[in-house]
């Protein structure tokens, strides 16, 4: 997914502690030499690289997976008064402190879930991000 659009507010560090973010135009600039350099923002993978691997004027970044835009949430406060300073009910009181004992089949069917497919899907993404990772790494 290559849209070669600048990207700003990328936070560079170098290894000798010098620190910048990249303008609106996605340009940046760093005074004195560096052995590496680290490019890091929110919607993108975070990249390292030798200061012999820096060829022309432009680094390319890869996007992070799921990440999101922007995201605008509207609504109407029909309540005056926020519902987390309300004071519970005695009966919401009572669940609160109630201590279920005894056998729990939905936390077994949770267990299974999490033991099952939860760590699948957790290993594949670890595997995705090392993928991932090494890409950047040979890039």
């Amino acid at each position: 997914m290559e849209t070669g659009v600048p990207i700003r507010n990328v936070l560079i560090t170098t290894d000798n502690g010098q620190e910048t973010v990249s303008t609106w135009e996605g340009k940046f600039q760093l005074k004195g030499g560096f052995k590496e350099l680290t490019l890091m923002h929110a919607s993108f993978e975070k990249r390292r690289m030798r200061s012999d691997e820096l060829q022309g004027d432009t680094i390319e970044l890869l996007p992070r997976l799921f990440s999101v835009n922007e995201v605008i949430i509207w609504g109407k406060h029909h309540d005056k008064t926020a519902t987390a300073f309300k004071k519970p009910s005695k009966v919401d009181m009572q669940l609160m402190e109630a201590n279920p004992k005894g056998f729990n089949p939905l936390g077994l069917i949770y267990w299974g879930i999490d033991e099952l497919w939860l760590k699948k899907q957790r290993r594949r993404k670890a595997a995705e991000k090392q993928r991932r990772k090494m890409i950047l790494d040979n890039y």
